[in-house]
């Protein structure tokens, strides 16, 4: 009973020195299957191609490889929530009203709505369409982990 106690212990910490690296290889294949998604997505749905968008998706991973996020430079493409989310077409703003009209009310108030661009939503298309195929990344990993020592 003691010699099984003792082999379990050290399965154990097998698996916990294993354990930090393999996680840190898959939340970094996450981020660049991530980030190959939104590229293709970007590259597909939108119509005129100046490379802004694309150049501005980043990959950033967690310095103890905890995370990865897949996100925009806005120093590079500062127009890309107006890509993903969508916006207003406003005619009229207010560089068409004086300068003394302006004071006392907000320029949001001024001009009209004549149209809605919708969203492309790259990157929350992204994630939806890789989820079920990062969870099972995830599960692989555990399993590796958890045969290898056990």
């Amino acid at each position: 009973m003691e010699r099984s106690l003792k082999d379990l212990d050290q399965a154990f910490e097998a698996m916990l020195k294993k354990f930090p690296d393999a996680r840190r290889e898959v939340v970094e294949n996450a981020g660049e299957k991530m980030q190959r998604k939104v590229l293709q997505n970007i590259f597909t749905t939108t119509k005129e191609v100046t490379g802004k968008l694309l150049e501005g998706v980043t990959l950033a991973v967690g310095s103890g490889g905890g995370y990865s996020a897949v996100r925009n430079d806005a120093k590079i493409a500062p127009h890309a929530h107006l890509v993903e989310f969508g916006h207003r077409i406003v005619k009229g703003g207010p560089l068409n009203v004086p300068k003394k009209e302006l004071e006392g009310s907000s320029p949001r108030n001024q001009g009209k709505v004549i149209g809605l661009v919708e969203g492309k939503h790259m990157y929350r298309n992204a994630l939806n369409e890789l989820e079920e195929e990062l969870i099972q990344d995830a599960e692989d990993m555990i399993e590796k982990v958890l045969g290898d020592v056990f």
